[in-house]
């Protein structure tokens, strides 16, 4: 439903690689994984997000980051700058249920090209929607695929 490559497959290999390298780390940190692992510890929630859902549901389906400098281009500064208007916008506000105070985080979010920065404010914004939804599992449908995750995005909320 979001999109993004699933950490089982072996067609893009860094996706399985970063799952298999952080799960046995989630496991020794005895954290809590709705749906997933409850056992942890449950004042310590750890939920998947994927900024790329939040980017498509905002300005629509866009590129808006490259590691590689030579494949940064201005339209990727110009979807960045859309991106964080639509953190500012009355439109996030109604999806999301709050509001985010960029301060001055929004001029370092539209200025990496990397898109390390906005990627970090669009996954605090999941996970934020996701502890405001913890009185009802954190946004989680009772019948998602355990095998897939979830992404904490209310445009994706079937409950």
């Amino acid at each position: 439903m979001a999109g993004g490559a699933s950490p089982q497959t072996h067609s893009y290999t860094p996706v399985g690689l970063m799952f298999h390298f952080a799960a046995p780390l989630l496991v020794e940190a005895d954290v809590r994984i709705p749906g997933l692992r409850e056992s942890g510890d449950p004042e310590r929630v750890v939920v998947e997000a994927y900024p790329g859902v939040l980017v498509r549901d905002g300005i629509g389906k866009v590129s808006y980051k490259n590691d590689m400098p030579a494949k940064q281009t201005p339209a990727h500064r110009e979807a960045r700058e859309r991106i964080v208007a639509y953190l500012r916008s009355d439109d996030f506000r109604k999806t999301f249920d709050f509001t985010i105070d960029l301060q001055g985080h929004a001029s370092k979010a539209v200025e990496d090209p990397t898109g390390d920065t906005i990627d970090g404010l669009l996954c605090a914004a999941q996970a934020a929607w996701a502890w405001n939804m913890r009185d009802r599992n954190f946004g989680y449908p009772p019948d998602f695929d355990r095998l897939e995750g979830w992404i904490p995005q209310p445009t994706l909320r079937r409950n």
